[in-house]
């Protein structure tokens, strides 16, 4: 009689293609906290972010509706075009820096890297601000 399965699941973020976990381990093994990079249908969302044990901690964040509220981004312009996701790295360096973290490590995830992206446009402008990625 067979006992126990006979296939070993995943880990749930790997299976739903949400994690590379070999990139991941890459990053992390730096030490440097992480400038995250995502753009979602709606807006950009840039955060510095570390790893604890415990889970990621997010040292720093900047959205498509924090440049609306705190940037005098305009209200009906779009939240995820790439000047306002060069803006949205000035801000995160801004607050990185101010908070005492100078580099940091570019995480664009599972997204395509391709010249002149929304994606770079922020690394773009975290850099002109002065925060060192490499």
């Amino acid at each position: 009689m067979v006992r126990g399965r006979s296939h070993r699941l995943r880990f749930k973020r790997r299976r739903t293609g949400e994690t590379d976990y070999h990139r991941r381990m890459r990053m992390l093994r730096g030490g440097l906290p992480r400038a995250v990079v995502r753009v979602s249908n709606t807006q950009v969302t840039c955060q510095l972010v570390s790893f604890d044990a415990g889970g990621d901690r997010v040292l720093a964040s900047v959205t498509g509706k924090t440049l609306v509220d705190k940037h005098k981004w305009p209200s009906d312009a779009s939240r995820k075009s790439v000047p306002a996701c060069y803006l949205a790295g000035i801000a995160l360096a801004r607050s990185a820096l101010a908070a005492g973290h100078s580099e940091a490590i570019l995480d664009i995830g599972l997204a395509a890297s391709s010249r002149g992206s929304r994606t770079y446009a922020a690394l773009r402008g975290m850099v002109d601000c002065g925060l060192e990625i490499p």
